[in-house]
């Protein structure tokens, strides 16, 4: 059985008095903040002794002091529940007895006159006046102001009745010290937040066949946040990004997360790289209520219908980007749907964009079962296989649609073409442009032609607003940086954190950034789409460019329909 009520109505003293007389061994579990969060304190009476407590970081006597003040909060009472083991009750009355001596003599000292004028106040107990035991109603002792002192006498009958008179008084000396308790009361402030920064925390790939790809994300979201720190930061604070790696490997993104959040203790995470990775990730933030923004993933993982309530994604879907794909090569380039293949990475990834070429390719008559499907193995770069089955249908096929990361997808166009396959190809904008063009053009020209990857972001150097701010940013970050598509995307999603950061206010927690990213509505960053959140869409974009590679390595932007 489980009774409650309100510091606003009744004293931390009340209860002690109640119990004592009653008898019960119960449980009082404390909350400072909102009535479903976890407790900020809990107590422990034994056969009606006070034996065990903890309050806000606080235990023993400091527990109890704290709890002596508490003019707001509420509490929940347990009815016969045990302590734990090895609580002490002998010292526990004494320490009760002690710490209200000594609040009196503080009064005293300070000479403060008692010119308020009590209030009535009703029990504090659940509705209907029920009492927090059964057969009882705790005694009503006035109570004036939230900014008084309790001064409370108490005497012992055998050593077991407390007897308790409340004295409240209202002067500055009062108030100021009252507040000082508020303070040090508070609820801690949330993780990874201070008065002078907010930590970011990203996992991603910073060694291995992939590392271009974390490389690139987090040197565009650490520009950003350069941009926003070189103007005074978002209400006063820098905003400061850490990394982990995790080698784009699922087995290492657990231990790299626990590390971000339990270690390094970030307030959020932004920009992690991949899908299979994603897999692992998104769950460890939903279950501890971690911020997750703008992964470059466009996975059904990160869009659920209804959204994940900690989950925010700037880019488009997988299927959004093969969709445009097959427009592409179907509206535009002529090619009979029924002569398109697949080549994809054998995990998620793969998984997430050949779900959206077998939908487009459906609406447009094509059997599913009848489609052609090739891969090769995450962290490699082995399309032998792939390249021998190709060889096999050569006959049936004018175009590819590839799911792949770079490594793999220049190896594989690289092979196409050295086995006289002249198949027109498309991936999708997690490759990494510029390093699958460093790959391609350097192997020759004829290794380049016949190449479009969709894009979730336009060209990094073109002269939209939002490219040559970005290009600005990046070269005060470091000059060496060649703008790219996925930094390009890193300062967009950085520049998506520190607006929501601003809608937040100075006053910052995961709820409010919660509301703040879904309140953002037609942001304008100057990349020629706008960039919209809400309750049910935490998509900020659906816009999907088209560039074709050039024999020079530059990627031309091309209309996909």
């Amino acid at each position: 059985m489980s009774l409650s009520g309100d510091f606003r109505e009744t004293h931390f003293a009340d209860l002690i008095h109640f119990y004592e007389i009653s008898k019960q061994s119960v449980e009082v579990t404390i909350r400072l903040g909102a009535a479903d969060a976890d407790p900020d304190g809990m107590f422990h009476f034994a056969r009606g002794k006070l034996v065990a407590g903890r309050l806000a970081g606080r235990s023993g006597r400091d527990a109890l002091r704290a709890a002596l003040r508490l003019g707001q909060g509420t509490f929940t009472v347990a009815i016969g529940v045990e302590p734990p083991a090895g609580a002490d009750e002998e010292a526990w009355n004494h320490v009760v007895v002690e710490e209200l001596q000594r609040v009196s003599e503080e009064d005293r000292a300070h000479k403060r006159p008692s010119n308020g004028t009590p209030s009535p106040r009703g029990s504090g107990m659940t509705p209907g006046g029920a009492p927090p035991g059964a057969g009882a109603v705790p005694p009503k002792v006035p109570r004036r102001s939230v900014t008084g002192l309790v001064a409370v006498g108490m005497c012992a009958a055998a050593g077991v009745v407390i007897a308790l008179v409340v004295s409240i008084l209202l002067s500055a000396p009062a108030k100021r010290a009252d507040q000082a308790f508020e303070k040090i009361l508070a609820p801690a402030p949330p993780r990874g937040v201070t008065a002078t920064e907010v930590v970011f925390g990203m996992a991603s790939p910073f060694s291995g066949a992939n590392r271009e790809l974390g490389r690139a994300m987090k040197a565009g979201i650490e520009a950003a946040f350069a941009e926003l720190n070189a103007g005074g930061g978002v209400h006063g604070r820098k905003l400061r990004l850490v990394t982990v790696d995790d080698g784009y490997e699922p087995s290492r993104t657990g231990p790299a997360m626990k590390q971000l959040v339990e270690q390094e203790r970030v307030f959020a995470v932004v920009g992690n790289v991949g899908t299979p990775t994603a897999a692992v990730s998104v769950p460890y933030c939903m279950d501890r209520k971690v911020v997750f923004i703008g992964a470059l993933s466009g996975s059904e993982i990160l869009r659920k219908n209804p959204p994940d309530r900690v989950v925010f994604n700037f880019r488009p879907s997988y299927a959004e980007e093969t969709a445009a794909a097959i427009r592409y090569l179907v509206d535009l380039r002529r090619i009979p749907p029924a002569r398109i293949a697949v080549f994809a990475q054998e995990d998620g990834f793969g998984e997430s964009g050949w779900q959206g070429v077998t939908d487009e390719l459906s609406r447009r008559g094509v059997d599913r079962s009848r489609l052609l499907r090739v891969g090769y193995k995450r962290n490699t770069a082995d399309v032998a296989e792939a390249i021998a089955v190709l060889k096999q249908r050569a006959g049936d096929l004018d175009a590819i649609v590839m799911v792949a990361t770079y490594k793999a997808a220049a190896t594989f166009i690289r092979k196409l073409r050295d086995a006289g396959l002249p198949l027109f190809t498309t991936n999708v904008s997690p490759v990494d442009s510029n390093a699958l063009a460093e790959e391609l053009v350097t192997s020759g020209a004829r290794h380049a032609a016949g190449v479009v990857v969709t894009q979730v972001v336009p060209p990094p150097s073109s002269r939209v607003p939002g490219a040559i701010r970005f290009q600005e940013a990046l070269a005060k970050l470091d000059p060496r940086e060649r703008p790219g598509f996925l930094s390009f995307e890193g300062w967009i999603v950085g520049h998506i954190v520190g607006e929501a950061l601003r809608r937040a206010g100075g006053d910052l927690d995961s709820d409010r950034l919660v509301t703040a990213l879904e309140g953002i509505r037609d942001l304008d960053l100057g990349i020629g789409a706008r960039i919209s959140f809400g309750p049910q869409e935490h998509q900020g974009s659906h816009k999907v460019w088209g560039t074709m590679l050039q024999p020079d390595g530059s990627w031309k932007q091309i209309a996909l329909q």
